[in-house]
């Protein structure tokens, strides 16, 4: 063993000197990589790689104002628009159903993007909102339909076939709507959305008593004067719709309803009102009640009685009072006359006395 050839002896060790070899070989890159320089180029497999995720696609939506293209008739004619008149049947009324024709549906985005005027806004200043799109919640009472030849003329700008529906509503934004008139010409039937009328009157319109409630997409056409039921003259905007959306769910009568669930909160008030008036007479009959029953006396008894109650004994009756014998002193004198008297009606002659 002592003569063994070092050949021999370093080819039966190899096993164990290649097993640090690899450990020490294996553990070179993660200590270089972990104490080299950082502004050392590293390898690929050690960079982190950054991956470039695609931009969400974003849609570029046209604002419906600019939508709107005009030809020269169309502009000539509606600049010598007035406000404020009784005109019905002019020429703008046409220009406006064209433009209005020719408007997109609009989806849920667009809506939004709709203005939104105030009615005193409206009223104030009309060139500013002229053919501008816009949209509001109207209730409906009253529906035409209006064709060329049956209440409207025949004009380039509409086809002969496609009917108009008027429509007397007011405006339910915000609260008070009694005192916002509107009136609408809209070029989709409103059919689907109102539902059947509550009564058809003798000139065929479409009579809704307590009114149907519906989102509506126009432009604002004018202000025209006339007077109303009470024979006032008065300003009412005038809206060419091209769209109609229904508003909140409604039950009721009829398929468009007969309440609309949004009315809910304009009674809010009233109802608190009549709980806490209720909620204060409860109170006050149950504290009457309360108070009628601590004196239950009844009114024909006689004060001086009601006192003797009130101190808990019992006066006697005067019968009582004559009978009852009172205990005291005795005069003597008194008492031998009686006695004489009581001697001398026993010695007399008595005929019924027994002998």
């Amino acid at each position: 063993m002592l003569h063994e050839n070092p050949r021999t002896a370093l080819g039966h060790a190899w096993p164990v000197l290649l097993l640090p070899t690899c450990i020490a070989l294996l553990a070179t890159p993660v200590w270089a990589a972990g104490n080299g320089d950082a502004n050392q180029p590293q390898p690929a497999s050690a960079r982190s790689v950054e991956v470039a995720l695609p931009a969400p696609a974003r849609r570029e939506i046209k604002p419906i104002a600019q939508r709107i293209e005009l030809t020269e008739e169309q502009k000539t004619i509606l600049g010598d628009l007035q406000d404020r008149t009784e005109k019905f049947d002019e020429p703008a009324l046409y220009v406006m159903f064209a433009v209005a024709n020719q408007m997109p549906q609009l989806d849920p985005l667009e809506w939004d993007e709709l203005d939104r005027p105030a009615y005193v806004n409206l009223l104030a200043d009309p060139n500013r909102y002229r053919l501008i799109p816009l949209r509001m919640r109207v209730k409906i009472h009253y529906v035409a339909k209006l064709q060329p030849g049956a209440g409207l003329n025949f004009s380039s700008f509409w086809p002969r076939n496609r009917a108009v529906w008027e429509m007397d509503a007011v405006q339910t934004d915000t609260p008070y709507s009694k005192d916002k008139p509107v009136r609408i010409y809209s070029i989709t039937d409103p059919s689907e959305y109102l539902g059947e009328p509550d009564e058809i009157d003798a000139y065929k319109r479409r009579k809704y008593k307590r009114g149907r409630e519906v989102r509506i997409a126009g432009l604002f056409f004018k202000l025209v004067r006339t007077r109303d039921r009470d024979d006032n003259l008065r300003d009412y905007p005038e809206l060419i719709v091209w769209q109609m959306s229904r508003t909140t769910p409604s039950f009721g009568l009829g398929s468009g309803g007969g309440f609309d669930l949004s009315e809910l909160g304009r009674f809010v008030p009233l109802v608190l009102l009549v709980v806490a008036m209720g909620a204060g007479l409860y109170f006050t009959r149950r504290r009457l009640a309360q108070l009628r029953q601590q004196d239950r006396t009844p009114a024909w008894r006689r004060p001086a009685d009601r006192e003797g109650d009130r101190a808990g004994a019992r006066r006697p009756d005067r019968d009582e009072e004559d009978d009852e014998v009172v205990d005291g002193p005795v005069d003597p004198e008194l008492a031998a006359a009686a006695e004489q008297y009581l001697q001398e009606l026993g010695d007399g002659d008595d005929p019924h006395r027994a002998r």
